[in-house]
């Protein structure tokens, strides 16, 4: 197998892996923490078990398939991060993931899938107020595609209430900060 094949393969791995694990702990977390399954209402404890299994998933996929940035003459280069901003990037990543498990808590499956792809055009909006940027036609139709399906998909499981709307909205703008 040529490199790019290889390419090729680990990219739909990743994928394929991103789109399975989302849909299992969405599904395990309305299980776990939803007033039909165990109400569990520790939602700290959930995250850090979310941690866990997304440092043991990382290092398996690092370890398999290799990770790093190569150098001019092949050997590894150490990636850093400025201090502030890997400070502000952790306090929208925890309340990115705080948010969303008590959006999860407090509002149905539906209304909480809405919020989740609402990140999408917050992260645009973001962008072009904040640095300019421009999208092109074919990019602003797809996301409304996928909007327009997961609102035909949900309409019938949609619930919310006030408190809820308020975690969905802080979860969607820091999650969108976050990216």
């Amino acid at each position: 197998m040529g490199a790019e094949d290889r390419s090729n393969v680990v990219g739909a791995v990743i994928f394929l892996s991103n789109i399975c694990s989302s849909i299992s702990i969405i599904m395990i977390n309305k299980q776990l923490m939803g007033s039909a399954g165990y109400a569990f209402n520790f939602a700290t404890t959930l995250c850090g078990a979310h941690f866990l299994c997304t440092t043991v998933s990382s290092k398996i996929t690092a370890w398999t398939f290799g990770t790093g940035a190569n150098g001019a003459n092949g050997e590894k280069k150490v990636l850093t991060i400025p201090i502030g901003d890997a400070i502000l990037y952790t306090v929208f990543a925890d309340l990115s993931i705080v948010g969303m498990n008590f959006s999860l808590m407090m509002n149905t499956v539906g209304f909480y899938q809405i919020a989740k792809l609402s990140i999408i055009p917050v992260i645009c909006t973001i962008d072009y107020i904040w640095l300019f940027k421009r999208f092109n036609p074919k990019i602003l139709a797809s996301i409304g595609v996928v909007l327009m399906g997961v609102a035909i998909s949900t309409v019938s499981d949609v619930g919310f209430n006030i408190p809820g709307i308020v975690v969905a909205g802080i979860a969607v703008f820091s999650t969108a900060m976050q990216q």
